[in-house]
């Protein structure tokens, strides 16, 4: 990675222009800019759906795309019981995004693999972001003030 702006301390690849993902590994205290394909496929709507709102239509979850940051989405929502939800685009099953299986969102993780298996998460107030271009995503439990 190259420093854009010294004096603020941003940080960006290397070459510029182009599609990248940035991966930061925390414990390691490192990070590294990968180059990908400039992405093909763009969404009108990317939705959080689960058993919440009984895997229905109605009432999920809408993220917006994130201004200046296309493929980007973010939403705050509050599930009322603990659930099993999934991320889908365009209102339908044609492209999801779950989880590996690996951890429920209650165990301390910084990432959780992407995968086909609902995401289990307690009942609470979250922060959901995903990306469609990699499928990451990340839900961030939201303390009450």
């Amino acid at each position: 990675g190259s420093l854009i702006n010294s004096n603020s301390q941003a940080f960006g690849p290397a070459e510029s222009g182009g599609w990248y993902t940035l991966t930061i590994n925390m414990g390691a205290k490192s990070y590294e800019w990968t180059a990908i394909d400039e992405p093909t496929t763009t969404y009108t709507a990317i939705s959080v759906i689960g058993g919440f709102n009984s895997w229905s239509d109605v009432g999920e979850i809408e993220l917006a795309q994130l201004e200046g940051a296309p493929h980007n989405w973010y939403a705050r929502g509050t599930i009322a019981e603990d659930t099993e939800l999934k991320f889908r685009a365009n209102h339908n099953w044609d492209v999801n995004w779950g989880s590996d299986g690996s951890a429920a969102i209650d165990e301390e993780k910084y990432y959780v693999t992407p995968g086909g298996d609902n995401i289990k998460v307690p009942a609470g107030t979250y922060d959901f972001y995903l990306n469609d271009i990699t499928g990451n995503w990340s839900i961030a439990w939201v303390a009450e003030e």
